[in-house]
């Protein structure tokens, strides 16, 4: 194939639609003592969030969605949010939600040392 056909497909691939995505994103927030349980009650309300752990105004937070917008959206809530200080995305992973179904056989998974 011409060196020019190769490159308008290849556009073409990457100008189509992505495959669904999993996005889950780990975030810190530091919240006012006094607002730490308003705080964690209005996480707590927004659909694939979680509050893993929360000790003097600082909580752990994940946030799960197939739109990665979504995520954005939250951590921009979040920053804005009364009794906030600060809200800080610290680890990011995206998987094709095909992927995300696949059994791992187990003989692949890691082994415990002898």
């Amino acid at each position: 194939m011409p060196r020019k056909e190769a490159s308008i497909q290849s556009t073409q691939r990457m100008a189509g639609t992505p495959a669904p995505h999993f996005h889950v994103a780990g975030v810190l927030v530091q919240a006012l003592a006094a607002a730490t349980e308003e705080v964690t009650g209005e996480i707590l309300g927004w659909p694939g969030s979680q509050v893993h752990a929360c000790e003097g105004g600082k909580l752990v937070v994940t946030l799960e969605s197939e739109d990665p917008s979504f995520i954005v959206d939250r951590i921009t809530r979040l920053q804005h949010m009364e009794g906030v200080v600060s809200a800080v995305l610290v680890s990011e992973h995206s998987t094709p939600l095909a992927a995300a179904n696949e059994v791992i056989p187990h003989d692949l998974l890691p082994q415990d040392p002898p």
